[in-house]
């Protein structure tokens, strides 16, 4: 299992974009292996995402990865696509909006320095450029929050939601027992965030 030491926390990092980074890699699976990540960062799940869907919807891989200058280790990645959309170039997390939750995948602590560092949130934005969104449909409120990566970015409230929910071993009777649709009533608990630059 990947664990922090106080290395990771000194930051000294390249910050790149792999258009071919590999989710099945050792690296990644080392990194993807802390208790905060989620399903939707899953190494299988992640390449098959960039296998069956990034090119079949015009898409391009644009993964940017953080690594420690000196042993060139991952510390953190931020799984993403650039896509066309109109006359909009979009980059967004690389799911098309079948995922519950958007996140960047790292050790929230070193998110946490990753985020507070002005030379780290300087380059994001210069590889941002060119594009004429950043668009994250859904991001769990109890995870890290990625806006801190974006200065330039604005957050609105979405018009769907995604809740994290215990549904035990039968979804069914989970549903059955807790869903109430209520007309009307539109549930309030995902942001989108835009980048303007």
């Amino acid at each position: 299992m990947f664990t922090v030491d106080q290395r990771s926390l000194k930051l000294d990092v390249a910050i790149e974009i792999e258009a071919a980074f590999d989710f099945l890699s050792d690296e990644y699976r080392a990194l993807q292996n802390l208790r905060n990540a989620t399903a939707f960062q899953s190494p299988r799940w992640l390449d098959a995402i960039h296998r069956d869907l990034v090119s079949a919807l015009g898409a391009k891989q644009n993964t940017i990865t953080v690594r420690n200058r000196h042993d060139n280790r991952l510390i953190a990645v931020f799984p993403l696509v650039i896509q066309k959309i109109a006359l909009l170039t979009v980059i967004q997390p690389a799911d098309f909006g079948v995922c519950d939750a958007n996140a960047v995948v790292g050790d929230p602590r070193v998110l946490e320095n990753l985020a507070e560092t002005s030379s780290v949130l300087d380059r994001i934005d210069e590889l941002l450029q060119g594009a004429s969104l950043l668009m994250f449909r859904k991001v769990r409120r109890d995870g890290f929050d990625v806006r801190r990566f974006f200065r330039s970015a604005t957050a609105s409230l979405c018009e769907n939601a995604a809740y994290h929910s215990d549904t035990g071993a039968d979804f069914e009777v989970w549903q059955r027992k807790t869903i109430i649709c209520i007309p009307g009533k539109r549930a309030q608990g995902t942001l989108q965030i835009r980048h303007s630059g």
